[in-house]
């Protein structure tokens, strides 16, 4: 009877922890549906050097402007691919930004990703990282890093671990993962997982998959962030519950300004309130432009109040 018992717990263990793969790690390879160019924007495609190799990226805006611009680096989410960051580009050349849609590990043409999963952003910020080089490189005057949810992941990541000394001068995140340990929680508590094997599952993940869960929760690692966050998310968001995104404001009032859309879902801020979302987005790029950023020394604007 011990033996079934323990059997039967083994067996639940191992069934929670491909319920992660399956839910959270899992990744499909596919092509962009549309560039730039279907939306009505010249651009080229560039091939940018990483860590892993040459990743492709889209470039919209002229590097060679006679005033160095800012250069926004878009990343999408890990369920999307670089077609989602199409309606932020009337926003963000509005600005004359020079915009970069980039591509991290396991993206369709880029390096694969080990095991063919998401790293959540443990491993996808060194790509992003090497892509703010590259801008860096290519006469950037600063950079805002923008990213939709597992790319918001990968975003606050590079602020946190990052050494290049780059010059990000703010960060806007939509629907990030902002605790994969407690997305992971929630949704086996939905389905009357009980306690004791939720912490099974994810240790086994770890052992399986290699997933660390402290080091990819950003509310508790709140005061390590040193630039203006633009924080988007949605009230109804069932992927990513919208307390953590509340904690993660309420923890830095001083560096983040915060977006909580009612009604809207994971990554639907944009349409749901397309209205309010883009004005917030305006102005904090207005504020963050108001003053100029200068490459190894940059003047980030006053936080919000």
């Amino acid at each position: 009877m011990v033996l079934l018992a323990a059997h039967g717990l083994g067996a639940a263990t191992w069934f929670a922890s491909e319920a992660i793969e399956a839910d959270l790690l899992a990744r499909e390879v596919v092509e962009p549906a549309a560039d730039p160019g279907d939306a009505g924007f010249e651009f080229a495609a560039i091939e940018v050097p990483g860590p892993l190799g040459d990743y492709p990226a889209w470039l919209i805006g002229d590097p060679a402007a006679e005033e160095p611009p800012v250069w926004a680096l878009v990343v999408h989410d890990g369920a999307e691919t670089r077609s989602a960051a199409l309606g932020l580009l009337p926003v963000l050349t509005g600005r004359n930004l020079v915009v970069m849609v980039v591509t991290y590990r396991g993206d369709a043409g880029a390096p694969p990703a080990s095991g063919n999963r998401h790293g959540l952003g443990a491993d996808e910020w060194e790509d992003v990282e090497a892509a703010a080089r590259f801008a860096v490189e290519s006469g950037s005057a600063g950079i805002v890093l923008v990213g939709r949810g597992t790319g918001g992941s990968a975003v606050l990541s590079l602020l946190r671990e990052s050494e290049a000394g780059l010059p990000v001068a703010a960060a806007v995140v939509d629907s990030a993962y902002l605790d994969p340990g407690a997305m992971v929680d929630r949704q086996m508590e939905a389905g009357s997982v009980p306690g004791f094997l939720k912490g099974w599952g994810k240790a086994l993940a770890t052992f399986r998959f290699g997933v660390e869960w402290a080091p990819l929760d950003q509310v508790s690692a709140a005061d390590e962030f040193g630039v203006p966050i633009l924080l988007i998310h949605g009230e109804d968001d069932d992927r990513v519950p919208v307390r953590l995104a509340d904690a993660l404001a309420a923890a830095r009032p001083d560096l983040i300004e915060y977006l909580r859309v009612p009604g809207a879902g994971h990554l639907g801020a944009f349409t749901t309130d397309p209205v309010a979302t883009e004005a917030a987005l305006d102005g904090f790029l207005d504020r963050l432009l108001a003053e100029p950023v200068v490459i190894g020394e940059v003047e980030r604007p006053t936080p919000p109040e």
